[in-house]
C-alpha cells in the first residue's frame, strides 16, 4: 500500500503521476542450507493514475518497470553511513558494486532477481472510500482495500506469481502550516509457488506509517515519513529476511500550478531486511 493522503480524488478527475526508485541492498548471511545474498540496485519506474468515482470513492492503478544491476552506489552508501552512523549492514567486508539477489531455503533456490533485465512489475488496484473529511471536529479518515495481480513473472523475480490482498485506513490532520498523516494496512501477499515447494511460510504483513509536512511557502513543503513493515515470516532462521523493516525518508515537494514534483532520501534504519538506502523522485499532475 503507497503512501498517500486522506482526501478522495473529485469525481470525474483524473490524477497522473509518474515515480522513479532507485534501491540499493545489502543482505548477504549463509547458515547450513539456508543463504540470503541480496547484493545490487534496483531501479523502478512507474506510472500512476488515479480516478475519482463518486459517493467518496476513488480508484487507482500503477503499472510499473523493475530492473536489477550492480550499481554505483556502494561506495556513497559507505561514505554516508559512516559520516551519519547508521548501521552498514557489512557492506566494507565484501566487494563493492556486485550483484546477486537470491534466497535458498534447505538449498532450494525460492526468489532469484535476474541481472540487467528489465520486466513489468505486478500491478495493484486499490479502491479508497472517505469516511470523514477534515473539519473543526476532526481528523480526515478514509478506508482502502486493493488486490494486486500476478503480472510480473515469478520466475525472473518480477512478481510473486499470486494475488495480493490488502486492507488499510488513512489518516489526516493541519494545523496552520502542518499537516500529519497517517496509515494502517494489512496485507495479505499470495504464497509463491517456489516457497510451497520449499515449506516455506510467508505470513500476513502489517504496516504503520506517519508522515509529517511543513509548508515552507505556497509552493514548496518540506516531508518526512516513518514506517514500520512487520516480518514476512518466522520460519526463517536468519534475521536478513525475517525481521521487521522500519524506513525513514526526509524530502521536499514543489508545486506549480497542477504539477508537484517531489524528491525524498529513504534510510533503513534497521538495516536487517530490505533496502538499506533509496532515492525516489517523480512528478504528479492532477491530485
Amino acid at each position: 500500500m503507497r503512501p498517500r493522503r486522506a482526501v478522495i480524488q473529485e469525481e470525474g478527475s483524473l490524477g497522473t503521476s509518474l515515480d522513479l526508485a532507485y534501491s540499493s541492498i545489502h543482505e548477504v548471511m549463509t547458515l547450513g542450507p539456508q543463504s540470503v545474498h541480496f547484493d545490487g540496485e534496483t531501479a523502478r519506474s512507474s506510472v500512476r493514475l488515479r480516478r475519482g468515482i463518486g459517493n467518496g470513492w476513488d480508484v487507482e492503478s500503477e503499472a510499473s518497470v523493475l530492473f536489477g544491476s550492480s550499481g554505483f552506489l556502494d561506495a556513497f552508501i559507505e561514505g554516508f553511513h559512516e559520516f551519519f552512523g547508521f548501521p552498514d549492514a557489512g557492506r566494507p567486508l565484501l566487494e563493492r558494486n556486485q550483484y546477486r539477489m537470491r534466497l535458498r531455503y534447505h538449498g532450494q533456490r525460492v526468489y532469484d532477481l535476474v541481472e540487467d533485465e528489465y520486466g513489468f512489475g505486478d500491478v495493484p488496484v486499490i479502491f479508497t472510500k472517505q469516511l470523514q473529511a477534515e473539519s473543526d471536529q476532526g481528523p480526515g479518515v478514509a478506508l482502502r482495500f486493493g488486490l494486486e495481480f500476478p503480472t510480473g513473472s515469478a520466475e525472473r523475480g518480477f512478481g510473486n506469481g499470486e494475488l495480493d490482498f490488502g486492507l488499510g485506513t488513512l489518516f489526516e490532520s493541519s494545523a496552520g502550516r502542518w499537516t500529519v498523516t497517517g496509515a494502517l494496512d494489512f496485507i495479505a501477499p499470495g504464497r509463491p509457488e517456489a516457497f510451497e515447494h520449499a515449506g516455506l511460510s510467508l505470513d500476513s504483513v502489517y504496516s504503520v506509517q506517519a508522515g509529517l509536512e511543513f509548508r515552507w511557502s505556497d509552493s514548496l513543503s518540506l516531508l518526512t515519513q516513518l514506517a514500520y513493515v512487520s516480518p514476512y515470516t518466522q520460519d526463517y532462521p536468519m534475521e536478513e529476511f525475517s525481521s521487521e523493516m522500519i524506513d525513514f525518508a526526509l524530502g521536499c515537494a514543489w508545486q506549480r500550478k497542477s504539477t508537484i514534483l517531489h524528491f525524498a532520501i529513504l534510510e533503513d534504519l534497521e538495516a536487517r531486511q530490505g533496502p538499506d538506502f533509496g532515492i525516489q523522485m517523480g512528478a504528479s499532475w492532477g491530485f
